[in-house]
C-alpha cells in the first residue's frame, strides 16, 4: 500500500481530498473543526518532527498525501459548498421582483415553461446566483434574454418524497427555486457576457440543425453533438434510458474523441506542424467544453485528452488513472457542486471501470487476435465492446442504484448496435455543419436526417420488443450489489481482471434473478393500494397484475404527481404509470399529462366531462396532448356515479358535488378489491355526498380522509366505522378536530 501511494501520490491525494469532502459534509461545524485540526496536527508532526513517529519517518511521510488531502477536502467542502448555500438562501417565500438572464430552457410546453436563470437583481438590489424558475405560461424568452417578473422564492427540500431534490439542484449550482406569481413577465434586454457568447453559438448550431434536419431529428442531433439535452425529444430520451444507452446522449469522452480525432486527421492531412496541431487541438477542446456549458462529463474527458496530448508532446508517460483523478480534482475546484452531480459521478465511475478493467482486457484480446484470421479478429473486436460496456456497468452499478433505482437488462447488446450507428450519425452531422453553405449541404442533411430517423425508429422498436429495465429498488438489491462488488474486488486483488469482470457480472445476474424469483413467489397475486399526499394534493395509486393506475385528486401540478409516484414506485417495483384517472380539471393538468406521459408508458387516460367553458378548453388541450402520444382518452360523465374496472378491481367515483362557499369540487371514491377502500375528500360531510359516504362506510375496510377540496369548516361527525382511518396530514386532522394517524408521505396496503 505504501509503495502504491509513493508511486501515485497525486492519485491518493485526490482520493483523500474527496473522502474529506464527503465525510465532513455529515459533520456539524464543531465536529468538522476538530476533524480538520487533528489531521493538520498529524501532518505538521510528520513534517517537523525529527524523531521517528510510529515507524520510520520515510513511511510516515508517504502518508502525507492521504492526511493533507483529507484535511484540505474538509476545509474546501465548508467554504465551497456550505458557506455559499447559507448566503444564497437568505430569501424567503414572499413576492419579489427579479431581473434574470435565461441560461437554459429546461422544459417548454403550451401552458408551461421552466428555465435555469441567473438572477441579476432582486427588488432592484444587485445580486448573482442561479435559480430554477417555473412560469405557468410561455413568455417567449429564449437563451440569453434578460427577463423581469415577480416571483416567489423557495428552497429545494433535502429529500422531496423519495427524490433527492436538493442534491439534484445542488449538482447544477442551484440552491433556490422560484415560481412566477403574475402574468406580467417581460423581456427587457439581451445578455452579452462571455458565457452568453458560447450559448449563442450553441443556439445557432441548434437552429441550423433543426432547420435542415427537421425539428425532431435536428433536436436529436443537437443534443448528441453539442450536448443540448433540452432539444432531444422525450421519446428518444425514454427509449435510450430503457435500452441502457443514455450515456450516448451525454456528451463525454466518446463524442470529444470523435471530434478531436477528426480534427487531428484533418490537420495531419494538411501537413500542419506537430506543435501547431497540439495548440489548435487543445484550443478546440477548451472551446468545445465552453460550448457545451462546461458540463462535468465533458470537462473530465477534455482534461484527460489535454493531459494525453501534453504527455505526447513532452515525451512523458501517460497514466490514465492519475489523469482521471487530476481531471476530477480540477472539476471540483472549478465547480464544487459537481460532487452532487449524477453525470459527474457516473462519468468518473465508468471511466475508472474502463481503465482498471476494460483496458487490460481489451489489450489482452488485441494480443491474442494479432496476426490471426479475420473471424477471430472480428470476434475479439466484438468482445472488446462487450468488455468495455460491462466494465463501465459494474463500476457504475452502485451510483445507478442510488440515483435511478433501475438499470437496463439489455445494455450489453444495445451498446453494440447503437454506438456505431450514433457514431456514424455524428460524423455525418459534423460533415453537414462543415459544408452546410455549399451545394452538397442538401445531400448531407438528407443523409443525416435519414440516419437520425433510422436510429430513433430502431430505438422505439427495440423498446417494444426487449425486456424492461432491471428494478434495483427491491429489498434484496443491496445483497446482490455487495456480492457483486465482493467478487470484483477479490479477483482484482488476485490480478485476474478478465475473471473479475465475468464473474462479477455473472454473480449479479444469478443472485438478482434468484432473489427476484423467490420474491415474486412470495408476493404472487398481490394487489396494492397506496394513498399518497403531497402538499395538500391527494393521490390514490392502484397496482394489480403488474399495472398501475394513478388517481389524481390535485391542483394538476406535474411535480406533485411525479413526486407522489416516485415516492411509491419503489414499493410497487413498477417503473411507470400505465393509466391515469383525473377526477377534475385544472389548467396545470395539461402540462402534467404531457410531461407524465413523456416519462411513463401511459396507455389510457380517463377525464371527466367538462363543467364550464374553461374546463372545456382544458379538456380539449389534454386530449390533444394525450392523442399526440398515442394515449387512449376516455371521457366519463362526472354528473353521475361512474364505475371503472382495473384488472379485477372495481373503482367507483361518485358524482362530483359542490358547496356554496367554494368553487372547488368535493370527491368520494370507493375501491373494491380483496379489501375495500374509501377516499373522502375534504368537506364531503358538509354537502350532498354525506349520505353516500356514510353508506359506503358499511363496506369499507380502510378510510382515507383527504386534504384536497374546499376548506374544512365543520368537525368530523361521529362515524359508524371501526376500521382503520388515515388522514392526509396534520392540518386536516386539526381542521376536523380529531386525531387519527396521518399519511406522513404515503401509506401502502397489500391484500393477497
Amino acid at each position: 500500500m505504501l509503495n502504491a501511494i509513493k508511486d501515485r501520490p497525486l492519485l491518493y491525494f485526490v482520493l483523500s481530498f474527496f473522502v474529506g469532502m464527503m465525510f465532513s459534509s455529515f459533520l456539524p461545524f464543531t465536529a468538522r473543526a476538530v476533524f480538520v485540526t487533528v489531521f493538520i496536527t498529524v501532518a505538521a508532526v510528520i513534517i517537523f518532527q525529527r524523531r521517528p513517529l510510529y515507524g520510520s519517518m520515510r513511511r510516515m511521510a508517504v502518508l502525507l498525501p492521504l492526511i493533507i488531502g483529507i484535511a484540505l477536502g474538509s476545509i474546501y467542502q465548508f467554504f465551497a459548498l456550505e458557506k455559499p448555500k447559507e448566503e444564497i438562501t437568505a430569501y424567503d417565500e414572499t413576492e419579489n421582483e427579479i431581473v434574470a438572464v435565461v441560461e437554459e430552457i429546461t422544459y417548454r410546453a403550451d401552458y408551461f415553461v421552466s428555465y435555469t436563470v441567473r438572477v441579476i437583481s432582486v427588488d432592484d438590489e444587485k445580486t448573482g446566483f442561479s435559480c430554477a424558475l417555473s412560469v405557468p405560461y410561455d413568455i417567449g424568452a429564449e437563451e440569453n434574454d434578460v427577463i423581469r417578473l415577480k416571483v416567489s422564492f423557495a428552497l429545494p427540500e433535502k429529500e422531496n418524497y423519495g427524490f433527492p431534490l436538493w442534491e439534484y439542484y445542488s449538482s447544477r449550482g442551484i440552491y433556490v427555486m422560484a415560481e412566477a406569481t403574475d402574468e406580467n413577465a417581460s423581456i427587457v434586454g439581451f445578455d452579452r457576457s462571455i458565457p452568453s457568447y458560447f450559448r449563442n453559438i450553441s443556439s445557432r448550431i441548434s437552429v441550423i440543425l433543426k432547420t435542415w434536419l427537421g425539428r425532431e431529428h435536428g433536436g436529436f442531433v443537437s443534443g448528441l453533438l453539442i450536448g443540448r439535452k433540452s432539444d432531444i425529444p422525450d421519446s428518444i430520451n425514454n427509449s435510450y434510458r430503457y435500452l441502457g444507452i443514455s450515456h450516448i446522449l451525454s456528451v463525454s469522452g466518446l463524442h470529444l474523441t470523435i471530434l478531436t480525432g477528426t480534427l487531428l486527421m484533418l490537420l495531419k492531412f494538411l501537413t500542419v506542424r506537430r506543435s501547431i496541431r497540439y495548440v489548435l487541438t487543445v484550443s478546440f477542446i477548451i472551446f468545445f467544453i465552453l460550448l457545451t456549458g462546461a458540463r462535468p462529463s465533458v470537462m473530465r474527458s477534455g482534461i484527460m485528452l489535454i493531459l494525453l496530448l501534453s504527455s505526447e508532446i513532452l515525451g512523458r508517460d501517460y497514466d490514465p488513472i492519475t489523469a482521471l483523478a487530476s481531471a476530477a480534482f480540477v472539476i471540483i475546484l472549478f465547480s464544487p457542486t459537481s460532487v452532487y452531480d449524477a453525470g459527474f459521478i457516473l462519468s468518473i465511475s465508468a471511466t475508472a471501470g474502463i481503465i482498471l478493467l476494460g483496458a487490460p482486457i481489451t489489450k489482452w484480446l488485441y494480443h491474442i487476435s494479432k496476426g490471426k484470421g479475420l473471424f477471430l479478429i472480428m470476434l475479439c473486436r466484438l468482445l472488446t465492446v462487450l468488455a468495455i460496456t460491462a466494465s463501465a456497468t459494474v463500476f457504475t452499478l452502485p451510483a445507478i442504484w442510488y440515483f435511478f433505482g433501475e438499470t437496463s437488462s439489455v445494455s450489453l447488446l444495445t451498446n453494440i448496435v447503437f454506438i456505431p450507428l450514433n457514431t456514424a450519425l455524428m460524423y455525418l452531422s459534423l460533415l453537414f455543419l462543415i459544408f452546410y453553405k455549399t451545394p452538397i449541404a442538401p445531400s448531407l442533411s438528407g443523409m443525416a436526417s435519414s440516419m437520425a430517423k433510422l436510429i430513433s425508429d430502431l430505438s422505439r422498436f427495440c423498446m417494444r420488443i426487449l425486456p424492461p429495465p432491471i428494478d434495483l429498488t427491491y429489498p434484496f438489491t443491496v445483497i446482490t450489489i455487495i456480492a457483486t462488488l465482493g467478487v470484483l474486488v477479490f479477483f482484482l486483488l488476485k490480478k485476474k481482471r478478465a475473471l473479475a469482470l465475468v464473474l462479477s457480472v455473472t454473480s449479479f445476474a444469478l443472485s438478482y434473478f434468484a432473489c427476484l424469483t423467490y420474491y415474486d413467489h412470495l408476493h404472487k397475486g398481490e394487489e396494492s393500494v397506496i394513498y399518497a399526499s403531497v402538499k395538500g394534493n391527494d393521490y390514490v395509486i392502484v397496482h394489480a397484475k403488474n399495472k398501475t393506475l394513478l388517481c389524481d385528486f390535485s391542483d394538476g401540478g406535474y411535480s406533485s404527481a411525479r413526486h407522489a409516484f416516485e415516492l411509491v414506485q419503489p414499493k410497487l417495483h413498477d417503473p411507470s404509470v400505465d393509466s391515469v384517472l383525473l377526477t377534475h380539471l385544472h389548467r396545470k393538468h395539461i402540462e402534467m399529462i404531457s410531461r407524465l406521459s413523456d416519462n411513463n408508458s401511459i396507455s389510457q387516460l380517463l377525464i371527466p366531462s367538462p363543467q364550464s367553458d374553461d374546463e372545456a378548453i382544458f379538456a380539449k388541450a389534454i386530449e390533444e396532448a394525450a392523442k399526440a402520444r398515442n394515449i387512449d382518452v376516455i371521457t366519463y360523465d362526472s354528473n353521475i356515479d361512474a364505475s371503472f374496472g382495473f384488472n379485477g378491481i372495481k373503482i367507483t367515483l361518485y358524482k362530483k358535488a359542490y358547496i356554496k362557499r367554494s368553487v372547488q369540487p368535493m370527491h368520494l371514491m370507493r375501491i373494491d378489491g380483496k379489501r375495500n377502500f374509501l377516499y373522502i375528500g375534504s368537506a364531503v360531510f358538509e354537502g350532498d355526498l354525506k349520505d353516500k359516504a356514510l353508506d359506503a362506510l358499511k363496506y369499507t375496510d380502510v378510510l382515507f380522509l383527504g386534504a384536497h377540496g374546499p376548506l374544512i369548516k365543520e368537525p368530523l361527525p361521529s362515524l359508524p366505522f371501526n376500521g382503520e382511518i388515515l388522514v392526509s396530514n396534520e392540518e386536516t386532522n386539526e381542521a376536523y378536530g380529531v386525531k387519527h394517524g396521518t399519511v406522513g408521505f404515503y401509506k401502502k396496503y397489500i391484500t393477497k
